[in-house]
């Protein structure tokens, strides 16, 4: 790889060091309010079914497009693509591709430019996807998860929300709490965040600043709503059948005590009052 040694631009170290540190620790920071943090994986998935046992000392960050990757893969500078080392004749290909471009600091130059609020929301949404366990994904909605990484790798803002977006519909519903979190209002305010057309440079910095800091905190929802182990899922589910328990026991005494739509009841066990909603052969009682 000695002919395709980074530029200044893609190296960690020297100037770039301290921001690139001061932007880790505020990641850190951030991450402290995310569910994720405490179900960070002891893996780095690198494909779809590829999973690298690794300690975290030992985990490689790009940063310029925010990946991570373990000591036995190759991470190329320029096209941000990474390999297994020990797929030699692929990393050659595309040794020969990177040197026929004619300018293979394109990406770099992008990336460099983007805003920290940027860089932020792709290494959140990358620590937040890596956590969720792979049977929490619908089979039905498998996608090429390299595919999906490049994506956000190498994307702007907008590409972001696809791959939040994505993220969020990919996932089972039974995987995420309900009562914290409303899927179609969730999306809604989310693609708000697109970009629109905005006058001035100073204008446009304002607002995809404060977009970002939105959207961090859109994304601190679904994290919040997210089942990130087995152990939560059954507790989740457990909890569902149990008030099923409850609503089945409430129609019956709906039934018994001659209640009609639109009585009051206070349930004494729960300590909440709920109203009759209809009474019949479905009928129940609703907080």
């Amino acid at each position: 790889t000695s002919n395709l040694a980074p530029t200044p631009m893609a190296k960690v170290g020297g100037a770039g060091e301290k921001s690139n540190q001061e932007l880790q620790d505020k990641l850190e920071k951030i991450l402290e309010e995310f569910h994720c943090s405490k179900f960070r994986p002891t893996y780095v998935r690198v494909g779809e079914n590829e999973y690298l046992p690794i300690s975290e000392a030992e985990i490689k960050k790009c940063p310029l497009c925010q990946e991570q990757y373990g000591p036995s893969y190759y991470h190329c500078p320029y096209e941000h693509v990474t390999f297994d080392i020990s797929c030699t004749r692929e990393i050659k290909s595309h040794h020969e591709k990177v040197r026929r471009k004619g300018n293979r600091d394109e990406h770099n130059q992008r990336l460099s430019a983007q805003s920290n609020g940027i860089k932020l929301g792709k290494s959140i949404l990358i620590e937040i996807e890596q956590a969720i366990p792979k049977e929490a994904f619908s089979p039905e909605s498998e996608i090429d998860r390299n595919a999906w990484l490049m994506v956000l790798k190498l994307g702007d803002k907008d590409g972001l929300i696809n791959c939040l977006l994505e993220v969020e519909t990919r996932i089972k519903r039974d995987w995420l709490d309900s009562s914290r979190f409303n899927f179609e209002a969730w999306r809604k305010v989310v693609k708000r965040e697109f970009t629109a057309p905005v006058k001035g440079e100073k204008e446009k910095e304002e607002e995809e600043n404060q977009s970002m800091r939105r959207l961090i905190q859109y994304m601190k929802r679904l994290d919040h709503a997210i089942l990130f182990t087995k152990k939560q899922y059954d507790e989740r589910n457990l909890a569902v059948i149990k008030a099923r328990d409850i609503l089945r026991q409430r129609v019956s005494m709906a039934k018994s005590w001659g209640y009609v739509p639109g009585d009051l009841y206070l349930d004494t066990k729960l300590n909440i009052v709920c109203r009759v909603q209809y009474v019949g052969e479905e009928a129940g009682l609703f907080p």
